[in-house]
C-alpha cells in the first residue's frame, strides 16, 4: 500500500490526478488530499481516502508544515501541482530523499530552466527553438501593444494585453515583456519516459478561467520534434503541458512550460492519450494500465460541468 499525497486539491488538475489514483491503483494506494480550503469546498475530497486542510504556500512555516504532515502520514509519493509546491518539492530534494519520498516534480534545474519564463526564452534560445521576443524596458514603445505575464506564473493569472505607455508606468520586476503572438493557441500533452517524448495537441477554441473547454484534438509529429529536443538536453518530468502560438512570422513558438498536468488535459484523455493513468501507472510500477493512444484523425471535445454535493 502506497500513501500518496496530492497537494491543491481544489484544482481542476488535482480532480483528475485523484481519479486517475482512483482508477490504476484503488486497492494500492491510500489517496491523501490537502487544501487550503475545508473539505466541503474542495471536489477532491469526495475520492480521498484522507482530507487534511492546510496553511496558504506563503504562510511562514508552510514548508516546515508539509515536512510534519509528510512524516504523520508517512508518505510514499507527493504530488505537487503549482509552481512554489513543484520548486519546493522537487525530485531532487534532500528532505524527501531524507524521508524515502518519491515527488513527481521534475528536477529543481528542470523547473529553473522551463518555469521560468525569463530562462525558458534563454533555453529555448541555445536549443534553436523558437520563443517570442522578449523586450527591455528601453526597447518599448508608448502605442504599440504587448503582452505582459509574471516570470513564474500560472493559469493565465495576471497576464495581460497593454500598450507600451502602460507598461512603462509599471513595475516589472517580477513581470516579463513579450510580443503579441497570433491568437491560436495550442497546447501539447506530454509524456515522457526515459527522454522519450509522446504528446498529443489540442488547438483551444474555447476557454473559461484560462482553462480549454472546447478543443480540436490532434497529432502532430512537429511539436512532439521539437519536444524531443527538449527532452535530449533536459530531464522532463513524466507529465507536462506546453503552449504554443504563432509569432509574427507565422511560426510556432513555445510560450509557457508548465511542468504538471493540464487542467485540460482531461480532453486529449477523452480521445484515449491519458498522461494522468499513464503517469501513475508508471509511477506504481503498473505500465499495463498505461492508456496512451494517439488517435488516427482529430477529433472535438467540448468540456461540461458536473454538480458534486460536499456536505
Amino acid at each position: 500500500m502506497k500513501n500518496v499525497l496530492v497537494l491543491s486539491g481544489g484544482t481542476a488538475t488535482a480532480w483528475n490526478i485523484c481519479n486517475a489514483f482512483k482508477k490504476v491503483g484503488s486497492s494500492e494506494v491510500k489517496l491523501i488530499v490537502c487544501d487550503i480550503n475545508p473539505s466541503w469546498l474542495v471536489h477532491s475530497s469526495a475520492l480521498a481516502d484522507v482530507f487534511l486542510e492546510v496553511p496558504p504556500i506563503n504562510s511562514p512555516g508552510y514548508y516546515e508544515h508539509m515536512l510534519s504532515i509528510f512524516k504523520e502520514y508517512q508518505v510514499d509519493i507527493v504530488v505537487p501541482l503549482i509552481d512554489m509546491d513543484i520548486r519546493y518539492f522537487s525530485r531532487c530534494n534532500k528532505d524527501l530523499k531524507h524521508l524515502g519520498i518519491f515527488s513527481t516534480a521534475p528536477q529543481a534545474s528542470t523547473f529553473d530552466a522551463l518555469a521560468n519564463k525569463k530562462n525558458l526564452h534563454k533555453t529555448l534560445s541555445e536549443l534553436g527553438l523558437g520563443a517570442p521576443r522578449i523586450f527591455s524596458v528601453d526597447e518599448i514603445e508608448d502605442n504599440i501593444e504587448y503582452f505582459v505575464k509574471p516570470i513564474i506564473g500560472y493559469g493565465s493569472r495576471n497576464a495581460l494585453k497593454l500598450r507600451g505607455q502602460d507598461i512603462k508606468r509599471m513595475n516589472l520586476e517580477d513581470l516579463i515583456v513579450q510580443e503579441l503572438c497570433d491568437p491560436v493557441e495550442l497546447t501539447a500533452d506530454v509524456f515522457t519516459v526515459d527522454s522519450k517524448v509522446k504528446c498529443l495537441c489540442r488547438e483551444r477554441l474555447e476557454t473559461k478561467a484560462g482553462v480549454c473547454t472546447k478543443a480540436r484534438i490532434f497529432y502532430d509529429p512537429e511539436v512532439e520534434q521539437t519536444l524531443q529536443k527538449i527532452a535530449n538536453h533536459i530531464t522532463l518530468p513524466e507529465i507536462s503541458c506546453v503552449q504554443f502560438m504563432k509569432n509574427k512570422e507565422g511560426k510556432w513558438v513555445i510560450t509557457d512550460f508548465n511542468l504538471r498536468l493540464g487542467a485540460g488535459s482531461a480532453l486529449s484523455a477523452a480521445v484515449g492519450f491519458d498522461i494522468a493513468q499513464s503517469a501513475v501507472a508508471h509511477w506504481l510500477n503498473m505500465p499495463q494500465k498505461m492508456p496512451l493512444r494517439i488517435p488516427d484523425s482529430e477529433h472535438y471535445v467540448v468540456r461540461y460541468y458536473q454538480e458534486l454535493v460536499t456536505k
